[in-house]
């Protein structure tokens, strides 16, 4: 599998039980991509392998996988405080907006036409999103709100920006 369309969406934090189960960490607590016969991609030795899920239950502060033909906790020692990753192609399709892995690398212009960069990161922080911007080895960070983000650009990736030289102090 292609690293370049894996995208991770959590980690492996710790054994669920004596069968095999394992607690899961989500980066979007807000995610529904995990659904049972997904393949989960786990990266082991600069090779991905894949692991197919049997089971999902569980809120998203506690959510518990178990994957298919891992069946006690021994099994599933190895897998533990791995990340895991799923294909973006394996991503639902949404009805309208987009997932922020969409935006990643995209270039970043001043509704003026200054080039400031691209986007290396965006952090979700208690509901709030920030982009992190890569201006020439200098991470900057800039809130995703309309005061500071005017649009985004899918067919040039490019992402116009106002008023932000705030944030390069």
């Amino acid at each position: 599998m292609n690293k370049d369309k894996l995208i991770p969406v959590g980690s492996l934090v710790k054994h669920h039980g004596l069968k095999g189960e394992l607690k899961v960490f989500l980066y979007n607590e807000n995610s529904e991509t995990l659904v049972e016969g997904l393949p989960i991609w786990i990266e082991n030795n600069d090779n991905f392998i894949s692991y197919y899920l049997e089971n999902v239950r569980g809120s998203k502060n506690n959510l518990i996988i178990k994957f298919e033909n891992i069946n006690s906790r021994e099994m599933s020692q190895f897998l533990i405080k791995s990340e895991i990753y799923v294909s973006r192609d394996d991503f639902p399709d949404l009805d309208e907006g987009f997932y922020l892995n969409d935006i990643i690398g995209f270039k970043i212009k001043s509704d003026d036409d200054q080039e400031y960069g691209f986007l290396k990161d965006i952090l979700v922080l208690t509901g709030n999103e920030i982009l992190v911007i890569d201006c020439n080895g200098k991470e900057v960070l800039v809130p995703n709100v309309e005061e500071f983000v005017k649009l985004f650009d899918f067919d040039e990736k490019l992402i116009i920006v106002s008023n932000i030289e705030q944030f390069f102090e």
